[in-house]
């Protein structure tokens, strides 16, 4: 059976796990909603190329919607993993300052994620031990690794200032019932159950 667009009470553009999890979210409000998807499978782009870890948000300014939906969606994804007996493993995040001069910026970070429950471990190089231990007595020099680097793309340009999630619905541009996502290229998976709410909460009942 062939259906017009018309014909359906609510089309979503894209099959990668946050467009997964809007239809899922949604599919009881919209019964006979639509998924589309240009490849011949879901989740084939970028969140089949995922980073494989849930974010606390850590390194996004408080009150932007990159920490804010990072901070929800992490509690609603492991949520939903041990609801639904999905394998995963809460193993914490190790940020380490590998010079002296990088040590205010971890400090810079420290109050950030305090500032919004995001904060867990922390930790200083070797040079730095007495602040190493003052922030976390636990940690030995033998449990780190001074050699741990990490490349992710990014859809910015170099020098660029931070750049925010866009969930945002577009009656003031004269499309009423559109809802835009731009932006969400990382991290996507970590808040995407927390993107369907806001979706939700700005589709009309």
């Amino acid at each position: 059976m062939i259906l017009a667009v018309a014909d359906t009470p609510l089309t979503i553009v894209g099959a990668g796990v946050v467009g997964l999890a809007v239809a899922a979210r949604l599919a009881a409000r919209f019964t006979g909603l639509v998924l589309l998807e240009r490849r011949e499978r879901h989740g084939s782009e970028g969140s089949s190329r995922n980073s494989e870890v849930v974010h606390a948000g850590l390194y996004y300014p408080t009150g932007s919607m990159k920490a804010r939906l990072c901070v929800r969606g992490n509690r609603l994804l492991y949520e939903a993993c041990a609801r639904e007996g999905i394998p995963h493993q809460r193993i914490g995040k190790l940020v380490v300052a590998t010079t002296a001069a990088e040590t205010a910026e971890l400090e810079r970070l420290l109050t950030l994620g305090r500032g919004s429950s995001r904060a867990r471990e922390w930790s200083m190089p070797r040079a730095s031990a007495r602040m190493r231990w003052r922030l976390v007595p636990q940690i030995q020099d033998e449990d780190l690794s001074p050699d741990i680097a990490g490349i992710r793309a990014r859809l910015q340009a170099p020098g660029e200032g931070f750049r925010d999630f866009v969930v945002a619905e577009e009656t003031g541009r004269g499309r009423p019932g559109l809802v835009s996502l731009v932006g969400i290229d990382s991290p996507g998976l970590t808040p995407s159950l927390a993107i369907a709410e806001e979706v939700d909460a700005l589709l009309p009942s």
